[in-house]
Formats: structure tokens, sequence, C-alpha cells
């Protein structure tokens, strides 16, 4: 399952090599099934790649609407786990040194928690305010 949350966009410029959080902009989607299989993580920042992409994850679904003339979109796939129960979260953004370093969460389920018994492909697509600097995304793993 799928689902939509709106944020509001707010922006701050900060000085030279300056750490400042910034806030996701308009998009957000995570579940538990794509049609991408692998771990990977995309910077997508024109609707040509887009549509590629949602062609790819959701197979025959019509791509959301995204505005890329103000936004990016951010995507986290975190490879095939071998049961229910798995979540990608984005935990922050911020600008350093001149480039913007996105943060991003793989989380485990519970040890003992009740999940499905299916392989599952989760993953999380963020929208944030569009940039030309160098965008990195740094995942890591969260474990019980």
């Amino acid at each position: 399952m799928t689902s939509l949350v709106f944020a509001i966009v707010l922006l701050l410029t900060p000085a030279a090599g300056q750490r400042k959080h910034v806030e996701p902009s308009s998009f957000s989607l995570t579940g538990a099934q794509s049609g991408i299989h692998k771990a990977e993580t995309m910077v997508i920042r024109d609707a040509g790649d887009w549509t590629k992409l949602w062609r790819r994850h959701a197979r025959g679904e019509k791509a959301p609407s995204v505005n890329f003339g103000q936004n990016m979109v951010v995507v986290v796939y975190a490879g095939m786990r071998r049961t229910g129960g798995y979540s990608v979260k984005f935990t922050g953004m911020k600008e350093q040194n001149g480039a913007i370093v996105i943060s991003a969460v793989v989380e485990a389920p519970p040890k003992d928690a009740i999940v499905t018994q299916a392989i599952t492909y989760p993953f999380a697509m963020q929208s944030y305010p569009r940039t030309t600097k160098m965008v990195t995304v740094e995942v890591t793993d969260k474990k019980p």
C-alpha cells in the first residue's frame, strides 16, 4: 500500500560551509511493492526521467504530477526483503559545503513483530526544492 503525504516547502539558504536543515517539498510516497527490485537511489530532475522511472516502478499506472520547474524527486529503493514490515523513510536534508545531502533509513521490523510472509520491495519517494547543486543520498539500515 502507498500513502500520499503533503508537506510545506521551506528553503533556507545557509552561509558557505554551514549545515542548514531544509524541509521537503510537496510529494511523498512510500510502499512495500515496486517493479524495481534492486537497492538503488536516484535523483529525478525532469519529467522524461520521471516517466521512465514510473514505468519501471508501477507498470501500467500513470505517474503522479510533479512540477520539475520547482522540484526534484529523490527515490530510495531498499531492494528485496524476505518479509513484510520493512520501510524506507527520509530523515533529513541539509546543505553542506555547497552540496545537498539527503538522509534516509531502511527500518527493519521488530524481532517479535508478526509480519507478512511475502517478498517485498520497500521504497520511498520525496520531492525537494529543485537545485543545480550536487545531491547525495545517504541510506542507513536501522535494525531492531
